[in-house]
């Protein structure tokens, strides 16, 4: 399973996240929930991850909800994601507004295999409220594109 993954994902080239490559990260996920998976889902942030990937222009792809602070694994909360909006849209529409509310907390831009990946670090005492914070501001996002389309329709 695990070269077909990896040969699948290097079909996915690109900063904008499309719809096949959406399916098979949901598709991921749901068999990293089942009990018996060799790489399974912090419980714990489970119900955020799905909240979050009800949103059709975006897609986590990892997730960690920190484990407490043990100094020694180093261990800080975070959720990784692929857009399909384009990178200003992400950045401007989404990092940002999650940047301005939570000061502290820091945004990585990863490119793995040449695809482009978004990294939330959040606190590990906080990381349910940030992660509240961020559904918000999807909502938002989610709202002005539908209405957007709306209207270019109309047009």
């Amino acid at each position: 399973m695990r070269k077909y993954r990896v040969a699948f994902l290097n079909t996915c080239k690109g900063n904008i996240l499309t719809e096949r490559e959406r399916k098979y990260r949901l598709y991921r996920l749901e068999q990293e929930t089942k009990p018996d998976s060799p790489e399974p889902i912090d419980a714990e942030i489970l119900p955020y991850l799905k909240r979050i990937n009800r949103f059709p222009f975006l897609v986590t792809t990892q997730s960690c909800c920190g484990h407490g602070e043990d100094p020694r694994t180093g261990r800080k909360a975070h959720i990784d994601f692929r857009s399909a909006l384009s990178v200003e849209n992400t950045i401007n529409k989404i990092i940002r507004p999650f940047s301005d509310k939570w000061i502290n907390s820091e945004v990585s831009l990863m490119t793995e295999s040449e695809r482009l990946r978004y990294v939330l670090w959040l606190d590990n005492k906080e990381w349910e409220k940030q992660l509240d914070s961020f559904i918000e501001i999807l909502c938002n996002v989610y709202t002005t594109e539908v209405k957007h389309k709306r209207m270019r329709k109309n047009v």
